[in-house]
């Protein structure tokens, strides 16, 4: 029983760390459309929470924002 504990909670790290990563990395792809990047970003977020880690609703905001390109830079100066 503990091997199994021990595989499954080294996955479940393994995994958190791999979606932690893509979060903080997260960029609107070039010929992506906004809604689909803010979709990949739920994808991420409710992975993260299945996991037990939670990332609160601003820091969702500020990523999401930061994530956007140069040509969003008036809709961003906007929301300030």
């Amino acid at each position: 029983w503990q091997a199994i504990k021990d595989r499954f909670e080294g996955k479940t790290v393994h995994r958190t760390i791999h979606l932690v990563r893509d979060f903080a990395n997260l960029r609107k792809r070039e010929n992506e459309g906004v809604a689909a990047y803010m979709a990949r970003a739920a994808d991420i977020v409710a992975a993260l929470k299945g996991l037990g880690r939670t990332i609160d609703e601003k820091d969702q905001i500020l990523q999401l924002l930061a994530g956007l390109p140069k040509t969003f830079a008036m809709v961003i100066t906007m929301l300030e």
